[in-house]
């Protein structure tokens, strides 16, 4: 069901004008009919939005449709507000001939429920129920509910298009190293799946543009998981070499804080891929269909996470590192020389350890949080509540 709320003062004296007509006065509803998925009512702003986000909608295409809407949506709850929820059915104003409804002053797109003379007001509209079980009336339920799915589908690309931008941020933030040909590639891949991120309602609203674009994103994800492989096999390359010095065993913790990054950023775009996909599909392709291949790319991932964790403690064995007094144990001819120097001082046998390697050290060793599937919360099942406050549109998604 697609709902509006209107938070605005004026929107009670339209309706006073649009529904003054007494109840009696009104069609009776058929108990047969389905209630139509429209509802507009007034309510305090405050009541409206307690403990829920407010997402406002800024989409030029969606805002435009809201606003075509937003007259059937008035005519569609006549008997929600004078019937008390009674039914919920569609009607039609009828005017004379020649005469047009006056626009409203405060909501671009909508209408106000009587028609003027010279000066001043002539008339009022008549509503009639409309018959829900005619084409027109199964168009307009049908055109209201693809609104919503646009609304829910423009909410979640909008989210998806941030976090991605936030992954873009942190693949920048890794250093250049001599393997730029990779680089490049998973900066081409981000971009490809920024583009399929942005909202654009001609694709949404067309069937076969949305395969389209939903077989592009199948096949950026295995571009995305080849990456992924190239970089797990990179940290297990790292982790299977013996080092014969603390400076060489640093040195490929460089390595691998690089490779770690490559790998978390790949992750968290498989994750939004698989989001991406249900969000294009406009749910009609479950949350576990759309993810089916996370857990097992999260358990390779895991899989490296446990042997760097593993190999980080090896390492601080052999090389006598001390994460609390950020020092470690002298080695070879220094180790040697101050050996003599620590009979009589025993900190002398230890130098300092720089904050850089302690930090990578502990951020390799507890690893990533990894993703197995998606939440299982879905909007486009989910009451599509809206609500219009000082000329803009929000959206509410479901708490």
């Amino acid at each position: 069901m697609l709902k509006f709320t209107y938070a605005d003062a004026e929107v009670l004296e339209l309706f006073e004008k649009l529904f003054s007509k007494k109840k009696e006065n009104l069609p009776a509803a058929d108990a047969t009919e389905q209630p139509a998925p429209l509802m507009v009512e007034e309510i305090p702003f405050e009541l409206a939005i307690k403990g829920r986000q407010m997402v406002e909608i800024t989409e030029p295409t969606v805002l435009a449709r809201i606003s075509m809407a937003v007259p059937a949506l008035f005519s569609a709850t006549a008997s929600a507000k004078t019937a008390q929820l009674g039914s919920k059915v569609l009607y039609d104003a009828i005017l004379p001939p020649g005469k047009t409804l006056v626009k409203s002053a405060t909501m671009p797109g909508a209408f106000r429920g009587f028609f003027r003379g010279k000066q001043y007001i002539e008339g009022h509209a008549q509503l009639v129920q409309v018959d829900t079980k005619s084409a027109a009336a199964a168009s307009a339920v049908s055109s209201v509910m693809n609104l919503g799915a646009m609304v829910v589908g423009q909410y979640y690309m909008a989210q998806l298009d941030q976090q991605l931008r936030e992954i873009n941020e942190g693949i920048s933030r890794i250093a250049q190293f001599q393997d730029n040909q990779y680089q490049s590639n998973v900066y081409a891949l981000l971009v490809e799946v920024q583009g399929l991120s942005r909202f654009q309602m001609e694709i949404l609203e067309e069937e076969e543009q949305r395969k389209i674009q939903l077989a592009r994103l199948d096949h950026l994800r295995l571009e995305c998981t080849k990456l992924l492989g190239h970089a797990n096999l990179s940290l297990q390359g790292i982790i299977e070499q013996p080092y014969n010095s603390f400076e060489e065993y640093e040195k490929a913790l460089q390595e691998a804080q690089k490779w770690l990054g490559y790998q978390h950023s790949l992750m968290l775009m498989l994750t939004k891929m698989a989001e991406l996909k249900f969000a294009l599909s406009l749910g009609t392709i479950s949350k576990e269909q759309c993810s089916i291949a996370l857990p097992e790319y999260a358990r390779s991932v895991q899989n490296i996470h446990n042997g760097l964790k593993e190999w980080h403690l090896v390492q601080q064995g052999k090389f006598s590192i001390d994460p609390e007094k950020k020092a470690r144990k002298r080695e070879g001819i220094e180790g040697a020389i101050f050996s003599v120097v620590a009979i009589f001082d025993g900190n002398a046998m230890f130098c300092p350890v720089r904050e850089e390697t302690l930090a990578a050290i502990a951020q390799q060793k507890e690893g990533f949080a990894v993703t197995e599937k998606l939440e299982e919360k879905d909007l486009f099942r989910e009451e599509v509540q809206l609500i219009a406050r000082e000329g803009k549109v929000y959206y509410l998604p479901a708490v």
